[in-house]
């Protein structure tokens, strides 16, 4: 044996070997065959896989598309349903314009019916008053048991007003109490309608007489309407004098004349009412 020359040999034998080469045992080469071979899937099973990944694919391309349809059907009904509501809005706007017009119609004519109403009641009041300017009322004279309105009428005109009466008499359509009688034990005037109106005028010329008798009174007889426009206009007549003691007023039935300027209850100046 040759003790000396083993380190040359094993070092030429290592020498031959290159780094990353494989080993010429066969030993070595059959471990690393069955170890390459046992790590590397069959073909089948590689097939396996991938009809396994198609399949899964599939089923999620079929999920995918039934939720697209889903979507688009929904979609589609959600048109449906906002055309639904344009036509639901057009049509409420097209009634809407209709009931506007209808509205304006009704406006005008409501109007119409009230300015016809007020010129019917106007001129009812106006025929009312007319059928009144004959007539006065006669404050003050007390009740009597089957009395003789007539008969208490001419002795008050000529006792209280100096007319006389026995050589020319005043002649009357009806005289009469006004209203129901009274509960406080007060005397109801007397409406007395004269048949001459210039009768009428010459004792309603001669109330200031009764001044410094205050129960005693002579008023004109009105429809109510007239009555509660004249108390407004008096009201304005006494302020208008108040403010300016020359100024010329004068009441005209339904109107009051200020100097040159005529007015109704709707016109009066603002400076004329309370």
């Amino acid at each position: 044996m040759n003790v000396q020359g083993t380190p040359a040999n094993s070092k030429r034998h290592f020498s031959e070997v290159s780094p990353g080469s494989e080993p010429e045992s066969p030993l070595y080469k059959s471990r690393f065959s069955n170890s390459n071979m046992a790590d590397e899937p069959s073909l089948g099973t590689v097939v396996t896989m991938l009809q396994r990944m198609e399949a899964s694919m599939n089923a999620q391309f079929a999920d995918i598309k039934e939720e697209h349809r889903r979507f688009r059907d929904e979609i589609y009904e959600m048109q449906k349903s906002i055309e639904h509501c344009h036509e639901i809005a057009n049509e409420s706007k097209s009634t809407a314009k209709t009931t506007a017009a209808d509205l304006d119609h009704l406006k005008s004519d409501i109007q119409t019916l009230e300015d016809s109403n007020k010129q019917l009641n106007d001129k009812i009041t106006h025929l009312t008053a007319q059928s009144m300017r004959d007539n006065l009322i006669f404050y003050g004279i007390d009740e009597l048991p089957g009395e003789n309105c007539k008969e208490l009428v001419v002795g008050f005109i000529s006792t209280k007003l100096d007319v006389p009466t026995d050589d020319q008499p005043i002649r009357f359509h009806r005289c009469h109490r006004l209203g129901r009688p009274r509960t406080d034990n007060q005397s109801r005037g007397i409406i007395a309608k004269f048949v001459y109106y210039e009768d009428r005028e010459r004792i309603w010329l001669l109330r200031k007489k009764l001044s410094d008798q205050p129960r005693f009174k002579i008023t004109q007889q009105f429809p109510h309407d007239l009555r509660l426009k004249r108390k407004v206009l008096i009201d304005a007549m006494l302020k208008a004098k108040k403010l300016d003691p020359a100024v010329k007023v004068t009441l005209l039935l339904d109107k009051l004349r200020v100097n040159n300027d005529v007015y109704s209850v709707e016109s009066l100046p603002r400076h004329l009412r309370h």
